[in-house]
């Protein structure tokens, strides 16, 4: 599917804070995102450990993942927030959903 969805923005608005989406070479461990809404960003990825190259389907799923932390962490949501089992789940559910999305045409024919 080739929508808006499926690709990684740069900078989005959670809550009233601004986020900067930046791609990084690698980050600790095997970690393949992490976000700070305090320092205002979202991390991805590109290699998981030292030479292991993250995919860009992969790179969208940790993308929804570190965004649905952000939103549970502006929503006070600590918890939920800090529970990976959850936010891996409703993030793969949210980006399933968001991708398979189809439209009407709004184009509407022409009449003579």
């Amino acid at each position: 599917m080739d929508n808006e969805i499926t690709k990684i923005p740069t900078r989005l608005v959670v809550g009233g804070h601004m986020l900067e989406v930046r791609r990084v070479d690698s980050l600790f461990d095997f970690c393949l995102g992490e976000v700070s809404v305090v320092e205002g960003e979202i991390l991805i990825a590109d290699k998981c450990g030292r030479d292991r190259l993250q995919g860009e389907s992969s790179k969208r799923v940790t993308f929804f993942h570190e965004l649905v932390h952000a939103i549970l962490y502006v929503m006070g949501e600590k918890e939920l927030e800090g529970n990976e089992r959850f936010v891996c789940a409703f993030s793969s559910l949210l980006k399933s959903a968001l991708e398979s999305m189809e439209y009407e045409s709004t184009d509407k024919p022409k009449e003579d």
